[in-house]
């Protein structure tokens, strides 16, 4: 059942039936020359995969890893031949499987779209983003709500959907062109006028803070200071 021959070419082992077991508790991988490790396996240790002398694939207690020992950047690439998109599944919190809905996952899909999801068992997992020692700086929540700061969804429902907490001074910044507007647009519809139905602009142009309502402006403070209540051109009395 098991044969060890050369073909002319290559020299090969070849079983027909069951296993090839090798017993040891250690076993090295060498090239022809003896001076290269291709693969290291130790028992109850790490084993390594390596590329010109260097070990780039390795598992240890805590799970596998990728390196690269030349100081250039280390790349780790899940890629797909036929352009049906792929994805990396993390399963921590079931059986392990990435199997279902119960599972987050990364995926670049066949439209070119990158896709980071939360999920798990209870479908409420929340999207965490952590920064500096692993600080908690932005939360999406398993409803959709944005939080940045804090990890709590504590607003009103008329104002939850974007909510930023701070303990000192806290704000937002709009920062245009020289000649260009800053604007916060409110609409209740996703095409013609009525999404500009409300606008609070800053025209960098002439320096003047705009007031919309029922999509045109109302109320102006020219850069003197000045207050036109209907007219795009207050006049001091």
């Amino acid at each position: 059942d098991l044969e060890i021959f050369h073909d002319g070419s290559n020299s090969k082992i070849a079983n027909a039936t069951g296993h090839i077991v090798i017993t040891t508790n250690s076993l090295d991988i060498n090239n022809a020359a003896d001076n290269e490790t291709l693969a290291k396996f130790d028992h109850d240790g790490a084993v390594q995969l390596y590329n010109n002398g260097v070990p780039m694939f390795e598992t240890e207690s805590r799970g596998a890893f990728v390196k690269k020992g030349n100081g250039s950047d280390t790349t780790f690439t899940v890629g797909s031949t036929d352009a049906s998109g792929v994805r990396i599944c993390l399963d921590g919190d079931s059986n392990g499987d990435a199997y279902g809905n119960d599972y987050a996952f990364l995926q670049h899909d066949s439209s070119g779209d990158f896709i980071i999801s939360a999920d798990n068992p209870a479908g409420n997992s929340n999207l965490i983003f952590k920064s500096g020692n692993s600080s908690e700086r932005a939360r999406i929540t398993s409803n959709g709500h944005i939080l940045l700061g804090t990890s709590t969804d504590y607003a009103d429902v008329n104002s939850d959907d974007v909510q930023i907490y701070g303990t000192g001074d806290t704000g937002i910044s709009i920062t245009s062109g020289t000649s260009h507007f800053g604007s916060i647009y409110f609409g209740d519809a996703t095409s013609g006028d009525a999404r500009n139905a409300g606008i609070i602009r800053y025209n960098h142009s002439v320096d003047a803070m705009e007031f919309w309502t029922n999509q045109g402006e109302k109320v102006r403070i020219n850069s003197s200071g000045q207050m036109g209540l209907g007219t795009q051109t207050p006049q001091a009395n």
